[in-house]
């Protein structure tokens, strides 16, 4: 069976790593954030996703270099907009 790849810049999924960003850099440095948050695209394109196509045929984290890149943009746009919310509190 064919799986298409995920491969919108912006989906869905975008605004949840804009919050993850967010939260994120409350508790921890924003470099570890944005290292742990982009280091998440790989693990679920790599391990995650053909896993659970295996095992489960569930469709998830298959995605395209373009939405990879996309989701880690709107982590970094997150953790950016965090780090103003922890200025003025």
């Amino acid at each position: 069976m064919y799986r298409k790849r995920h491969d919108q810049a912006v989906d869905i999924w975008s605004s949840a790593h804009f919050f993850e960003g967010i939260v994120f850099v409350q508790f921890l440095p924003p470099l570890v954030a944005l290292a742990l948050l982009a280091a998440w695209e790989p693990f679920e394109n790599f391990v995650l996703s053909p896993l659970l196509w295996r095992y489960f045929k569930i469709n998830f984290g298959h995605e395209s270099l373009r939405n990879a890149l996309g989701d880690i943009y709107f982590d970094a746009l997150g953790i950016a907009i965090g780090l103003v919310l922890l200025q003025l509190y």
